[in-house]
């Protein structure tokens, strides 16, 4: 989405005239639209753990093109868009999701990327009525359900694991899903066995757990898992009255959905001797309603869960920030029209939007002007830039140090040198 009268694109890269920064709040592929391993339209800014991962998923993807952003971090005007003050704060979403607070002439714009805002306390870095634009995260917009938060979803699962016929193999769904591990870590630990995942998700897990400390890389395994029970002695044996866990092994499936049915699981079942249990870790579930059979003797058991906020909650998070506008992250009108409707009550006039409206010419900082307008350009500047050796992004650099020698800007993250460095030491790059 084009955030008005800026350079910023977030989560958008396809090219796009005036648009030379680029946000990027977390790693999921339907916020990395445009992007390629050629891309070459300007600079991305984006969590530590985000660029790494990005970079291992568009590994042609020159270095030099990323930067990152620390949460809890202000980097003052100018330091990334001349006239704007940008903070980035924890989404509570994925590994690396971020949401971004921007100040400025175009007043204070909160866009939230994907977040999941379970506790308005949360938000003491908020001050009410301190935003004045919101750009926001409505994926639950048209569902009531209520959905289990991180904190709530362990003793749910074990509940519902509570009765089931042991020993059992536990297989945990996470098609196309990235970002719900730990829960999926808090659960072995629960019952003592280990999780096993393929390489290549061990392998992204590897890269969060280099830039944060407390992720639970321990709790996986990409070994093959043993199918026989063990007794206290940790010997196998053939018994199930002599097992010592009630949970053989979890095994995280990118399986889809669908075909995790009863059938296939008695099927499985019957193959290897042990009772096999999906679990479908999804806020889809509260949509779709569950599969019929859900008792003990069920073969899968789905959990409403969701790593994005709840209606409920994106009424209190609205109640919280009682913005001038608002508007919804996907960047349809339709999906705006339906947050209006829900939470319009909420806005600091109520039931009206009112949207930011500058005059480019007077209020918008010249230095912000220029760089949209060479940008516009494209074409000429990477030309031009080729011909002096430089990169695509030297012309638009320079304006960025005209106004940096006119303010005094505190020392960031943001050099080149600096980030290479810290990718270097911990083998990303």
């Amino acid at each position: 989405m084009r955030i008005p009268y800026t350079p910023i694109s977030v989560d958008n890269f396809h090219r796009i005239p005036g648009v030379s920064v680029y946000f990027l709040t977390h790693i999921h592929t339907d916020h990395l639209t445009g992007l390629s391993s050629t891309w070459d339209y300007g600079t991305i800014y984006c969590h530590e753990i985000t660029r790494a991962l990005l970079l291992m998923q568009y590994p042609s993807l020159p270095t030099r093109l990323v930067q990152t952003l620390q949460v809890g971090r202000s980097y003052e005007e100018g330091a990334i868009v001349p006239g704007l003050h940008v903070e980035v704060c924890d989404a509570c979403h994925v590994p690396g999701a971020v949401m971004f607070l921007i100040r400025g002439y175009i007043g204070t714009v909160l866009v939230t990327g994907d977040f999941r805002c379970s506790a308005v306390e949360h938000l003491g870095w908020l001050t009410p009525c301190s935003v004045d634009h919101l750009i926001l995260d409505d994926t639950w917009i048209y569902n009531n359900a209520t959905m289990h938060s991180e904190a709530s979803l362990l003793p749910a699962v074990l509940e519902r694991l509570q009765g089931c016929e042991c020993p059992y193999v536990l297989l945990v769904c996470l098609r196309n899903q990235f970002g719900k591990e730990s829960c999926v870590a808090s659960l072995g630990r629960a019952l003592d066995v280990q999780v096993h995942v393929s390489a290549r998700r061990f392998e992204r897990m590897q890269l969060v757990a280099a830039y944060d400390e407390t992720f639970p890389l321990q709790s996986f395994t990409v070994e093959e898992p043993s199918w026989e029970c063990k007794n206290e002695e940790g010997e196998d044996t053939k018994s199930k009255d002599q097992c010592r866990h009630r949970c053989v092994f979890i095994q995280v499936t990118d399986q889809s959905h669908s075909t995790l049915t009863e059938k296939y699981l008695h099927e499985m079942t019957c193959r290897h001797g042990i009772r096999h249990i999906a679990l479908v870790l999804s806020g889809l579930s509260s949509m779709q309603g569950a599969p019929p059979s859900q008792g003990s003797s069920s073969h899968r058991f789905d959990i409403p869960f969701s790593l994005h906020s709840t209606k409920e909650e994106l009424r209190a998070f609205m109640a919280h920030v009682r913005p001038r506008s608002v508007v919804s992250a996907k960047g349809c009108p339709q999906r705006t029209k339906a947050v209006l409707a829900e939470f319009g009550d909420l806005l600091r006039v109520p039931h009206h939007n009112d949207v930011p409206r500058l005059d480019a010419n007077k209020d918008v900082p010249w230095q912000v002007r220029q760089m949209m307008s060479i940008d516009v350009n494209h074409g000429a500047a990477k030309k031009r830039t080729r011909e002096l050796g430089g990169s695509t992004n030297a012309v638009i650099t320079g304006v960025r140090a005209q106004f940096a020698s006119r303010v005094k800007i505190a020392d960031s993250p943001l050099s080149s040198d600096d980030d290479e460095k810290v990718c270097g030491r911990r083998g990303i790059v």
